[in-house]
């Protein structure tokens, strides 16, 4: 017990965890299947799936123009971009991402209040191709701090099979283990539609 001796604040610790590992799985899984007595299948995340619009910034001066020509592909497909100018999507991006729009964009950026029942902020970043909310992803910070994701929230759709949703298991353990095993399971995936909607920036100095 991790989380001490009270029960119910461990399965809430754990549950974190395992969100964390979701999360991580729509990011960075790898598609894949392996057959034998059962066969077990691997869900694909944003990077597997993204390959038509990557950017590449490796040794490459990030200026405002930089972006907006960056913007200029990242905007126009999909229902969030439309070729008016007028669509919205969003930047999941590390922190050191954010550092760097925010050197040059500074009088640009407006914080957003995306969902007032918890407080949910994003800044908001107004362009010639149309609106890109900022959004800070943690699980980026401390895994791929050069990385972010331009995504069309229009064409993600959180996946699962029928009736293997997120759901926590009790009384995991053999029976002639003297102990108590409890197991969050989720068979679930992330549905990338319109692979063209969405982009990946990778390389910046970090």
């Amino acid at each position: 017990l991790y989380g001490g001796r009270d029960e119910m604040t461990e399965t809430k610790w754990q549950a974190i965890e395992h969100k964390k590992s979701i999360e991580y799985a729509m990011f960075f899984g790898q598609r894949h299947s392996i057959t034998g007595t059962h066969q077990k299948t691997f869900t694909g995340g944003l990077e597997y799936w993204v390959t038509s619009n990557k950017w590449n910034v490796t040794g490459t001066q990030l200026t405002e123009r930089a972006f907006t020509e960056f913007l200029e592909e990242g905007m126009k497909f999909g229902r969030g971009g439309n070729l008016n100018g007028s669509g919205t999507k969003y930047l999941l991006c590390s922190s050191r991402w954010l550092t760097e729009i925010n050197s040059w964009a500074n009088n640009k950026l407006e914080y957003r209040v995306l969902d007032k029942s918890i407080g949910f902020k994003a800044m908001e970043y107004v362009s010639p191709h149309g609106t890109v909310m900022l959004l800070r992803a943690p699980l980026l910070d401390r895994d791929h701090p050069d990385m972010a994701f331009l995504l069309d929230l229009n064409h993600l759709r959180y996946a699962y099979l029928r009736n293997r949703d997120t759901k926590l298991l009790v009384d995991r353990q053999a029976n002639d283990v003297d102990a108590k095993s409890n197991e969050y399971f989720s068979d679930i995936g992330i549905q990338v539609e319109f692979e063209h909607a969405h982009s990946m920036l990778v390389g910046i100095s970090v």
